[in-house]
């Protein structure tokens, strides 16, 4: 990381206010190689990373809003974490910090990147790599973020579009050889239906935020890491677009 790190999301915080804020994430191994401009939230609830891969030439150096902070690095005060009751323990891993910037938004709570703090990470990160427990956590989670964060008046209009979501993840987690990991992630939720039940009455007794009002920061598209097979990816990346942009027109 550069020695001001810190310092310029301290002053991100005093510009922009109560918030979450994310750095620059640059590569370890070429410090020209973006890893991360900050994170979006796509429609359906899934998250993705902005320009990661893409070289670095100071396109990017305005500080702006964005869906959510990456976990890898953020900072907010103290103060915003117990109003927001920390990360949510369910979670584990993956989306943990896409749920809790999403709970942020939900109580006008904003997310921000901030260009001038300028932090390095390995190119396929700490965590773990592309494997079935990995696909598993996504999937779990995106579905567990769904179920909590929108309202149910909200959740209903959509389903008929998140149906043909799951049967396109259904698709690709099979081409992948991960369909084991859809299964279970299904299971699960279905097992703990009355904790998330209760999880989605404290969130929404405690928004600010209407759904209609939120969801003009979500994204429509979806950018699934190249190394995945780009082929598979664009088309589960064009109908997952086209079906949000048509989808939107009924919320």
């Amino acid at each position: 990381m550069e020695s001001n790190w810190l310092n310029a999301l301290i002053n991100g915080y005093q510009e922009f206010g109560e918030g979450i804020y994310q750095p620059r994430f640059l590569t370890t191994d070429n410090h020209k190689i973006l890893q991360g401009t900050g994170n979006m939230i796509q429609l359906f609830g899934f998250g993705f990373t902005r320009n990661k891969g893409d070289i670095d030439e100071g396109q990017f150096n305005k500080p702006e809003r964005i869906g959510y902070a990456s976990g890898t690095c953020l900072f907010t005060s103290r103060k915003v974490m117990e109003k927001l009751d920390m990360f949510d323990s369910f979670l584990f891993a993956y989306h943990d910090d896409l749920d809790l910037c999403w709970r942020a938004a939900l109580e006008n709570i904003k997310s921000y990147y901030i260009p001038s703090s300028i932090v390095y990470h390995p190119p396929e990160g700490f965590s773990f790599k592309w494997n079935s427990f990995k696909f598993y956590l996504l999937e779990r989670n995106r579905q567990y973020c769904l179920l909590t964060h929108y309202s149910r008046t909200t959740y209903f209009k959509m389903l008929p579009a998140l149906i043909m979501v799951d049967i396109g993840v259904f698709f690709y987690y099979l081409k992948k050889g991960v369909i084991l990991s859809k299964f279970k992630a299904t299971l699960n939720i279905l097992k703990n239906f009355n904790q998330i039940n209760s999880r989605y009455k404290k969130i929404q007794n405690k928004r600010l935020i209407s759904d209609s009002e939120l969801i003009k920061n979500f994204d429509d598209d979806i950018i699934i890491p190249k190394m995945m097979d780009s082929k598979n990816n664009d088309s589960l990346g064009n109908f997952i677009k086209n079906l949000s942009q048509f989808t939107r027109k009924f919320l």
